[in-house]
């Protein structure tokens, strides 16, 4: 794919950004307590609530977007949301777990 723009520039500075911090994150899971593991939950949720965001916004701003595209990004925007919530619920169930 090549690049298309400023969007696609920022998209692709962001997505190595992850992938750095993904190699972190792997070296760093290993024994890690619960406390902490919950703790790096939230906060990776709040990046997935981002994301979320920047799809929507991506698939309602698009230039001569078809009514498919513009569905498909708010279906996408929805799925990475409700993937939001669902690390937030499993960061609850570690949090009580260790309370």
């Amino acid at each position: 794919m090549t690049s298309a723009g400023p969007l696609d520039q920022a998209a692709e500075a962001a997505n190595s950004a992850v992938y750095a911090m993904s190699r972190v994150l792997d070296l760093s899971a290993a024994g890690a307590s619960a406390a902490d593991a919950s703790a790096a939950t939230y906060k990776l949720s709040a990046a997935l609530d981002t994301l979320a965001l920047m799809f929507g916004r991506i698939g309602a701003s698009q230039i001569a977007a078809t009514s498919a595209e513009t569905v498909a990004m708010a279906q996408c925007a929805a799925h990475v949301r409700k993937a939001a919530e669902t690390a937030r619920e499993a960061a609850a169930m570690t949090q009580q777990r260790i309370e």
